[in-house]
């Protein structure tokens, strides 16, 4: 059992803010990924989270997609420095101060690069398209208005070019707010069009833009309908935050 070979303590080892949580901690990721922990607390979202807190995160667990502590302090080369292998000051830094900063949090997918592809949300199957310039869920087509080039960066992250439109997926401002708009903009090498996509324990994809480090692309309220609004928001592991990134012709 986790609970005799890793006993819980009393004081927490981090302090996360609630507003802050979802982010770095996803209960149903977290379970999923570990097996022990999920022999142990099952569903559990308390015990799983105590566990995090208490010992996960000095073990260098990693209990959300978007946040890792040992892939926090390996790619950021003054954390290194500063904490060496301390990743609850890594934690720590990343809750007061990276959550602000253009930085790499947690280890992205590599699926290759110059490949077209469809994202569709994961419930009921809309594919992402826009109209205008505004980028909505629209219902599929094998159109190249719904189909995306992913051109990967030297630092792990994608550009998203639109087929049709030669334009790229955009975070609206270069915004870090959770409410932002996703658009379709001119390429401008900016972190607003710097994408880097993680693998959800389903086999899903979520997406964070290099412009922010807690918000997600976001089907607005999750829903599974077509003409709704892509957005960014607060990490949460939801529904509208999981998408399926086809190759062309699959």
């Amino acid at each position: 059992m986790v609970a005799a070979v890793f006993p819980l303590q009393a004081t927490a080892a981090v302090s996360i803010p609630a507003s802050l949580k979802s982010v770095v901690f996803d209960a149903t990721y977290y379970a999923n990924k570990y097996a022990d922990l999920k022999a142990a607390f099952g569903t559990n979202a308390t015990s799983l989270y105590n566990h995090f807190v208490n010992n996960g995160i000095r073990e260098g667990r990693q209990a959300s997609p978007m946040f890792s502590g040992d892939y926090y302090l390996t790619k950021n080369g003054d954390l290194k420095a500063a904490f060496g292998s301390n990743r609850e000051s890594a934690m720590n830094h990343f809750l007061s101060h990276g959550i602000n900063e253009a930085r790499v949090t947690a280890p992205p997918v590599d699926l290759g690069t110059n490949i077209d592809v469809r994202i569709s949300m994961n419930s009921g199957g809309m594919n992402l398209g826009y109209t205008g310039t505004n980028v909505w869920t629209v219902t599929p087509i094998l159109e190249a208005n719904q189909y995306w080039t992913l051109e990967r960066q030297t630092d792990g992250s994608y550009k998203i070019t639109n087929k049709a439109t030669g334009k790229v997926l955009d975070v609206y401002a270069g915004s870090r707010s959770s409410g932002a708009n996703v658009n379709l903009y001119a390429s401008n090498d900016t972190n607003a069009q710097r994408w880097f996509i993680y693998q959800n324990t389903n086999g899903t994809y979520t997406l964070r833009s290099k412009c922010g480090t807690t918000c997600a692309l976001t089907v607005n309220g999750n829903s599974t309908a077509a003409g709704v609004n892509v957005q960014m928001n607060t990490f949460n592991g939801a529904a509208g935050q999981q998408f399926k990134i086809s190759k062309a012709g699959e």
